[in-house]
């Protein structure tokens, strides 16, 4: 659920609609529409709007002590795909370890 709360105010964050209207994929999700691809090749936010919430950004991270992106960059998603993949990958990895040493 934090991947896709995060995931959802992050698109919040991105304002596509603002930023380019007449461009933006699937404009009919209004202000969490996704970012042209020529931006993003993933379905998702524009990488300024990753910085802003705390991607890793190694100029930032350097010099401006910015250690709280070294975790929140484990939450933030490119795009729809990223966001999928990483769902399926704790969903099959969880069911594995529940397997191995149990539900506790």
């Amino acid at each position: 659920m934090a991947n896709l709360v995060l995931f959802i105010l992050t698109m919040y964050e991105n304002n596509c609609p603002s930023i380019a209207p007449h461009s933006c994929l699937a404009s009919f999700l209004g202000i969490l529409s996704f970012q042209p691809i020529t931006q993003n090749p993933l379905p998702g936010s524009s990488p300024l709007a990753l910085v802003k919430m705390g991607a890793m950004y190694f100029k930032k991270s350097n010099r401006l002590h910015h250690a709280y992106r070294l975790f929140t960059c484990l939450w933030l998603h490119a795009g729809v795909i990223d966001l999928l993949l990483n769902m399926f990958n704790i969903l099959y990895y969880d069911l594995y370890l529940e397997k191995k040493f149990g539900s506790v």
